[in-house]
């Protein structure tokens, strides 16, 4: 056995690997892409990403994810597609983004996800954008987005 074949059986990985984390992440950007009427079929996403042998695939493909994170809610409207173009070009190509309900919560008790009283609120346009933009989005829904909301 050579030296390299042997360093092949015995290599470590350099990053703790959690079986279906990375999958998941996906499948909630299909998912996103889906509720935008970017894909044929919901009945058929649910096969499209999966995670085995340490590789995400993507319509039964290996994929390499390069993603990063935008807060949609920290960016002025005008700004998003500027930030979007700068993620494009650094090579990214998914995108995480958390929904934090406190944000989207209005003083008269509404949820405003379409911009009615902030247009920086306007969700599905900015979701909009990083689909026509060719980005997976891990959309993270919840209360809050702990410390990011807190400057």
């Amino acid at each position: 056995m050579s030296t390299s074949q042997m360093r092949e059986q015995t290599r470590v990985p350099s990053r703790r690997t959690v079986p279906g984390a990375p999958g998941a992440a996906i499948a909630a950007a299909v998912t996103v892409s889906a509720a935008l009427g970017e894909a044929s079929t919901a009945a058929g996403e649910a096969d499209r990403v999966t995670y085995r042998d340490k590789q995400i695939l993507v319509d039964g493909r290996s994929a390499l994810v390069l993603g990063g994170e935008i807060r949609h809610f920290r960016l002025a409207h005008a700004n998003r597609q500027p930030r979007l173009g700068k993620a494009k070009d650094a090579g990214l190509n998914a995108l995480a983004t958390s929904i934090p309900w406190m944000w989207h919560g209005t003083p008269d008790g509404t949820i405003d996800v379409t911009g009615r009283s902030r247009p920086e609120r306007d969700l599905r346009a900015f979701l909009g954008l990083c689909v026509a933009d060719g980005f997976d989005v891990a959309a993270r829904p919840g209360p809050f987005a702990m410390a990011v909301s807190q400057q």
